[in-house]
């Protein structure tokens, strides 16, 4: 062999062992640590309970339904003396009294400031003064001195 065809060949090996060298390092990847991994799961996790809570997902983990309609009734009445000493009128118009609903087998559902359930509900605000809270087509509130509130279904 002549001397440049010994160059060459040398040269071609030197670039076939370059080029292996490199397939084989481009095989090798680098991993997450372990704590990464958990870091982002439980962020995910947080993320997908924060988008369900924002779309209300968490409604129907509350106050359990009464069974019957005297138990719903009764609740109203506990709903109702719950709301002595309520603050503000959001603390009245988010409160228990407004959100508990019965159905009964027909579908209907009712709510507590409905006629046909406990109506309207008479208590007394921090301040001292009388308030009554009631609902949209419900029995209407009259009180003088204007704390009158409406649940809004």
């Amino acid at each position: 062999m002549r001397k440049t065809e010994k160059l060459t060949m040398k040269f071609l090996n030197t670039i076939k062992n370059n080029y292996s060298m490199k397939k084989n390092n481009s095989l090798l990847s680098q991993g997450l640590p372990i704590n990464t991994i958990i870091l982002i799961a439980i962020g995910v996790l947080i993320l997908v309970l924060l988008v369900v809570f924002v779309l209300g997902g968490f409604k129907g983990l509350g106050a359990a339904k009464p069974a019957s309609f005297s138990a719903f009734v009764q609740t109203c009445s506990s709903d109702c003396a719950a709301l002595d000493g309520s603050p503000n009128e959001g603390s009245v118009v988010n409160s228990n009294f407004c959100t508990t609903t019965y159905s009964n087998s027909s579908t209907t559902v009712l709510h507590c400031y409905d006629p046909n359930a406990y109506g309207a509900c008479t208590f007394t605000l921090a301040n001292g003064s009388e308030a009554c809270v009631s609902g949209v087509g419900g029995v209407a509130c009259t009180l003088p001195n204007g704390n009158n509130y409406q649940c809004v279904p």
